[in-house]
């Protein structure tokens, strides 16, 4: 008879519990997700090249580039018309568009 009782009292115990469990904590609320950036909506805020148009028109040397990767980590040097270029869209990218000699002719992000 304790058997019977005692497998009787294993649904009661499940109903007390899923019971319980429906009070929880409420639900988070939404996080904002930052919107994406496009060509067409990125800023040069957004890779800090706004911070780095003073250097068009100067050469790029290896201890200036590596300067600029200390704080932009995400920063690319490439020549104009360069094959080996990705042409995926990076809106926090640093960009640096160099001509033969190394003189940075634009600061852009992407």
């Amino acid at each position: 008879m304790k058997f019977v009782f005692a497998l009787a009292a294993i649904p009661a115990a499940a109903l007390a519990m899923t019971a319980c469990s429906e009070t929880a904590e409420p639900a988070p609320e939404p996080v904002e997700e930052a919107p994406e950036l496009t060509p067409e909506t990125v800023t040069d805020a957004d890779c800090n090249a706004d911070q780095f148009q003073d250097l068009v028109g100067t050469m790029l040397t290896d201890e200036k580039l590596y300067e600029i990767q200390e704080t932009n980590p995400n920063t690319r040097a490439y020549k104009e018309g360069a094959p080996a270029v990705a042409t995926n869209f990076v809106g926090t990218r640093l960009n640096l568009l160099l001509e033969d000699d190394r003189t940075i002719l634009e600061v852009r992000c992407g």
